[in-house]
């Protein structure tokens, strides 16, 4: 759970200096899972957002679409 709030952190910051050099707002916040279990290894391609999860007994993977506000 560490590993993923600090790279949390490091993606977030990126996004706000990315957004102040290019003139653009691109930084929102958006709750894509309300579950309690760990999460680690989270990756954002486009609108895409995959991450682990570990909520049963086995490791799955899962992700969120931001345009279209879907999990999968």
């Amino acid at each position: 759970m560490k590993k993923f709030k600090i790279l949390f952190v490091i993606v977030v910051l990126a996004f706000a200096t990315f957004s102040t050099v290019l003139g653009t707002r691109v930084l929102s916040e958006e709750r894509i899972t309300t579950n309690t279990k760990d999460q680690d290894d989270p990756a954002i391609y486009g609108d895409i957002v995959v991450w682990s999860d570990y909520r049963g007994s086995n490791v799955d993977i899962w992700g969120y679409n931001l345009k279209t506000k879907e999990a999968f």
